[in-house]
């Protein structure tokens, strides 16, 4: 293989990785912060604690 195939080769092999790397690395910035998000703040907006157990709506029981 001559020196200018395989420059063509790594550009080929750059032009494929590079955006398939920074998708998959996105989809795990995803799966790895969407959790502790929802844990942090979802958790405590869905089940607020017991000072209001018991309410439906503001102060109605």
């Amino acid at each position: 293989m001559s020196r200018r195939n395989s420059f063509k080769s790594y550009a080929l092999v750059g032009l494929v990785l590079l955006p398939t790397l920074n998708i998959l690395f996105k989809k795990l910035c995803v799966v790895a912060i969407g959790p502790r998000t929802y844990a942090g703040v979802g958790f405590s907006l869905m089940h607020p604690g017991a000072e209001f157990a018991g309410e439906v709506v503001g102060g109605l029981q």
